[in-house]
């Protein structure tokens, strides 16, 4: 192959001489032509020279290189797979617009629940101070209604006992009242 590659610049480079030396009129022309091409093709020689060298090194690259393509997937399949992934891209790109649309809406919210809750403990602790300093007067008010309910109660056993003990007196006055009547009916008649 590199032969072949020489032979055609080779052959290139001859026929272009060829035609120069056609066109050319005097030999000192001609042999001044020759001196270029030679020294032409001298350096493509060196030139070639490296690109073997070149060749020989990269070889061992190129067929590893031709290995691994050999096993990776072909065009087709890498071009149907980056089509699957743009639309899948492209479906959590609208999927984070609504996300982020969500997150938005939700921050408003939290806002609003933020500044309700800053309200809510204003008139909790606006409640907290009515209900603090009526705490102890209810407590007292409580204190003294429970000890005036003792108290009554006390009174009403009182007035209890003594009902029951003018009940007994009345009772036995009746009956006393009930003797007396019946002597003095027994007297009057």
């Amino acid at each position: 192959m590199e032969n072949q590659v020489t032979k055609e610049i080779y052959t290139k480079d001859m026929s272009e001489i060829k035609a120069k030396l056609d066109e050319c009129v005097t030999r000192k022309v001609y042999e001044k032509e020759m001196t270029e091409v030679k020294t032409t093709l001298q350096e493509h020689s060196e030139e070639m020279a490296e690109v073997r060298a070149t060749l020989q090194e990269h070889s061992k690259d190129i067929k590893e290189i031709k290995a691994k393509l050999d096993e990776c997937v072909t065009k087709d399949v890498y071009e149907k797979e980056m089509a699957e992934v743009r639309a899948t891209l492209q479906e959590h790109s609208k999927d984070i617009k609504e996300i982020k649309a969500i997150l938005k809406q939700h921050d408003e919210d939290i806002k609003e629940l933020k500044e309700m809750m800053k309200s809510f403990q204003r008139t909790m602790l606006i409640i907290e101070d009515a209900v603090t300093n009526k705490i102890p007067a209810l407590f007292d008010g409580y204190s003294m209604h429970q000890q005036k309910q003792e108290e009554l109660e006390e009174k009403v056993e009182s007035l209890e006992e003594i009902t029951q003990t003018h009940s007994i007196r009345i009772a036995a006055l009746e009956t006393i009242s009930s003797n007396d009547a019946k002597r003095l009916s027994k007297m009057s008649s």
